[in-house]
């Protein structure tokens, strides 16, 4: 399993972090892979990695999941020296999801699909339900 220690103000992202180290495969530690954090006012992420150091500086937590998934990717496919920056071009993105006519989620379900989507950088979850109740009048 991949050790990671993250460095800076992370109180913010204690129970993301939680969270995703069950299915992005990776525990916190002092002594795994330094990873320093920033949050910041831009809109968007900007992940860097060199000499087994990599940092994160991200706007909101769905860009801080895409950038952490962006880090983890590159470690385990050996790739030490690259940078990137993504900008966010619309506030809201993401999926709605049906839920009529026996399309029930069941509870687990729901967050494991939260959490991808935050991985990819989605901001926004919806249910729809239409059709499925009358209303009086």
């Amino acid at each position: 399993m991949l050790k990671l220690n993250f460095t800076g103000n992370i109180e913010n992202l204690n129970d993301c972090l939680f969270e995703l180290q069950k299915s992005m495969s990776f525990s916190i530690s002092t002594e795994g892979t330094r990873i320093s954090v920033k949050k910041d006012q831009i809109k968007g992420l900007e992940v860097s990695g060199a000499d087994g150091k990599y940092s994160i500086t991200y706007g909101t937590i769905p860009e801080f999941c895409r950038a952490l998934a962006i880090i983890i990717h590159k470690i385990k496919n050996n790739e030490m020296g690259f940078s990137l920056k993504e900008k966010r071009k619309i506030e809201r993105s993401g999926i709605m999801a049906d839920v009529s006519r026996n399309a029930v989620l069941k509870v687990e379900t729901t967050k494991d699909i939260i959490q991808r989507i935050a991985c990819m950088g989605m901001n926004t979850f919806m249910l729809d339900m239409d059709d499925v109740y009358k209303i009086d009048g």
